[in-house]
């Protein structure tokens, strides 16, 4: 009787529960596992939210340049502070922008994988 309650396999906590707001979306769609399309949907999505991340933060520090620029009152070294920061916010913008353009020439192009920004959680 014991090695009969032992031997049956255990209900899970989690059978059966599934999320409705996840339904028909990125996990359930076999197809596109089984192809690959889902691990770059991931990544495109990943990405995205990188680029978001890093425009926000290129925003603040040109706006922190600027704000230092008009504080400096003339005086060279925080002009010179403000220069660095600005020049720095550019030059990351320009980064942002070569990493989203390389990623879209290598999966389209190479992999040839159709990636788009669409929403971020479908």
């Amino acid at each position: 009787m014991i090695q009969q309650i032992f031997a049956q396999k255990p209900p899970t906590a989690l059978e059966g529960i599934t999320n409705p707001l996840l339904q028909g979306a990125t996990g359930h769609d076999i197809e596109a596992a089984s192809d690959g399309s889902l691990f770059f949907s991931v990544l495109t999505g990943i990405l995205q939210f990188m680029m978001v991340l890093g425009a926000i933060i290129v925003l603040i520090n040109l706006l922190q340049a600027g704000i230092e620029w008009i504080g400096s009152g003339g005086d060279s070294t925080k002009l010179e502070n403000a220069r660095k920061r600005l020049t720095n916010a550019i030059i990351g913008i320009i980064i942002l922008s070569a990493s989203y353009a390389i990623w879209v020439v290598v999966t389209q192009n190479f992999l040839g994988i159709n990636v788009s920004f669409g929403p971020l959680f479908p």
